[in-house]
């Protein structure tokens, strides 16, 4: 697997999940053709993150895309590993999964929802 170039500078778009999909593909453009080699973004209340990365990444040809954040509560640890590995071998060195966040109280509240 070969690690993205991320360059120095890169585009941080925390709030790009919450844009409709023509928004999204003019954004991806506009960052490409710019020239800036990373398109960071969160996962947070709109897109899911790995679908949202596949989105990017099939709307660029060269900009690296990197997950900001990836919740932990949102997935288990075997179907992120999964994931990454798809999208790096699918964009070989464009695709940086950073690591997961979570939050304690998140957690608590889906226990509290699945009762074992």
């Amino acid at each position: 697997m070969n690690a993205p170039e991320l360059g120095r500078v890169g585009i941080w778009a925390g709030e790009l999940d919450r844009y409709p999909a023509p928004v999204l593909r003019e954004t991806a453009a506009a960052v490409e053709d710019l020239g800036y080699p990373a398109l960071w973004f969160p996962e947070t209340t709109g897109r899911e993150a790995m679908a949202q990365a596949a989105l990017l990444l099939s709307l660029t040809r060269r900009t690296a895309v990197a997950t900001g954040t990836a919740g932990i509560h949102a997935r288990d640890a075997v179907t992120t590993a999964a994931a990454q590995r798809t999208l790096a071998e699918a964009f070989p060195g464009r695709f940086l999964l950073a690591p997961p966040a979570g939050r304690r109280g998140w957690a608590g509240r889906r226990e509290s929802l699945n009762p074992r």
